[in-house]
């Protein structure tokens, strides 16, 4: 599992519904749907439980997971919890911020480094006087 049971239980203090353990169903649900938004981004590979996901990314897993949780509990109605709407609203907005690029994750991305800048031909790699000119300066092509 992504989250922890604290996590999960995070979005549900003060309402009428609390959790004996995070549903793992809906919470594998609710990592699907976080991971396939975020993979064009971030490596998600990595991300596999509790310790190696980033803060934030687990909070949007356990926003989601509490409002799948609530809108299945109070199922049999007929107007759905506006909490759990809203919950999934804000889950989503973080979720398109994150995969946006207009939130980041406090994670390390490795930047590619050069150790030479290469061009080609280099002046090592030809004779200007021997070379064969490929073009000049007012050729018509």
């Amino acid at each position: 599992m992504h989250i922890t049971l604290a996590e999960a239980q995070a979005w549900l203090e003060g309402s009428r519904v609390t959790l004996g353990l995070a549903d793992t169903e809906l919470e594998a649900s609710a990592s699907e749907v976080v991971f396939s938004q975020l993979r064009g981004r971030f490596d998600v590979s990595p991300w596999v439980d509790e310790t190696t996901t980033p803060k934030l990314v687990r909070t949007v897993i356990a926003m989601l997971h509490d409002a799948w949780y609530v809108q299945r509990v109070h199922a049999d109605q007929d107007d759905l919890s506006p909490y759990a709407r809203k919950l999934e609203s804000l889950a989503m907005t973080l979720l398109g911020g994150l995969a946006g690029g207009s939130i980041d994750l406090d994670i390390v991305i490795p930047r590619a480094t050069f150790s030479l800048l290469a061009f080609y031909p280099m002046q090592a790699d030809t004779d200007a006087g021997t070379a064969p000119r490929a073009f000049s300066m007012g050729s018509v092509f």
